[in-house]
């Protein structure tokens, strides 16, 4: 594996540079019914409304929790709830730029794959749980990365592996229902890695 790049040319705020691009012309736009959906969940769960038993959603609670507690510190505000979401967003590209770094020491990699997470961040709602799974699981693979990378000769087992698929999918499950293909994931490196 390489190490990160120390280039004094290396332009390590590209990705964070889209992402911040993406996010001020996502910023405009009506609010899609994922968006409805989650805003109007968070704001009952500011209310005190305790989600599956005063109301109902079929899907998982951390979304609901994250921008209920947003709104119950300063209101509901769907502008508050865009900068939120700005603010994670720019945070976690600074992350996976990290991640990737761990792994390459070319710009050009670490930009194409910031432009590629950015393409598959555009196809889904701002504001909903997919997004913040999507998100949540980047920030939970990151330790389980860096423990690897840090790891004597990095001779770790399969179950190691798995583990670390298992979490990255909870941690997603509890923002969004299809953290389950993280779990695949996890296991698929294990079973690639034949390290038993």
């Amino acid at each position: 594996m390489d190490s990160p790049s120390r280039k004094p040319w290396c332009v390590w705020w590209w990705g964070p540079l889209v992402a911040a691009i993406i996010v001020v012309l996502r910023w405009y736009g009506d609010p899609s019914a994922d968006e409805s959906l989650t805003l109007t969940a968070a704001w009952q769960v500011s209310q005190g409304l305790v989600l599956y038993r005063d109301f109902f959603e079929f899907h998982p609670p951390g979304t609901f929790y994250l921008f209920g507690a947003l709104f119950a510190l300063g209101g509901p505000s769907y502008a508050a709830a865009k900068i939120l979401l700005a603010a994670l967003t720019l945070a976690t590209a600074v992350v996976l730029d990290h991640i990737v770094r761990l792994f390459t020491r070319r710009v050009w990699h670490r930009l194409v794959m910031q432009l590629t997470w950015i393409i598959c961040w555009w196809q889904i709602a701002p504001i909903s749980y997919q997004t913040m799974g999507h998100l949540a699981s980047i920030w939970a693979a990151y330790p389980l990365v860096r423990a690897w990378q840090r790891h004597p000769r990095r001779q770790i087992g399969n179950g190691w592996f798995a583990l670390a698929g298992l979490a990255t999918a909870a941690v997603a499950w509890f923002m969004q229902p299809h953290g389950a293909v993280l779990a695949a994931v996890g296991g698929g490196m294990a079973l690639a890695t034949r390290r038993w």
